[in-house]
């Protein structure tokens, strides 16, 4: 994707791009297990959409919220998990899903990078890296690129 990015600018464009930047395993747990469960009622709300748009019967309260964070790789994945077992049919499909119970359903990835994976993913795209603009906890970064 960075590529076509790079392929679409021209000499001396530059390229704002935001990452998220590899923190402790804990405080990314806590961010996505978080106690207002903000992040379970955006995953769930992915079920409330597909119920909207294509006239399916998603049981909301039949499923929990689940990720995982591999601090080596650096990604997130989040889950819904079947709380039983279940079929859900989708009208606007003409199709029929059966979930089992603890069945979990892949609904996000979210990567973290450290600066020197940006670095790379930067150089390897084409790009140099001019700067990086960190918040103050130092868990975002703005990368200011040029071609």
């Amino acid at each position: 994707m960075l590529h076509l990015f790079y392929q679409n600018m021209d000499k001396g464009d530059k390229l704002l791009i935001g990452m998220d930047i590899k923190k402790n395993p804990i405080t990314i747990h806590e961010a996505y297990f978080d106690r207002h469960g903000i992040t379970k009622r955006f995953n769930i709300n992915l079920l409330k959409r597909i119920n909207r748009e294509f006239e399916a019967d998603f049981d909301l309260e039949a499923f929990d919220f689940y990720c995982h964070y591999s601090p080596e790789t650096g990604e997130v994945k989040s889950y819904l998990v079947s709380l039983k077992e279940q079929v859900v049919a989708i009208k606007g499909l003409e199709k029929s899903f059966q979930f089992q119970k603890n069945e979990l359903l892949w609904t996000e990835l979210s990567k973290k990078y450290a600066i020197p994976e940006i670095e790379q993913l930067a150089e390897t795209s084409g790009f140099k890296v001019l700067t990086h603009f960190k918040d103050s906890k130092q868990y975002f970064t703005d990368s200011l690129w040029v071609k």
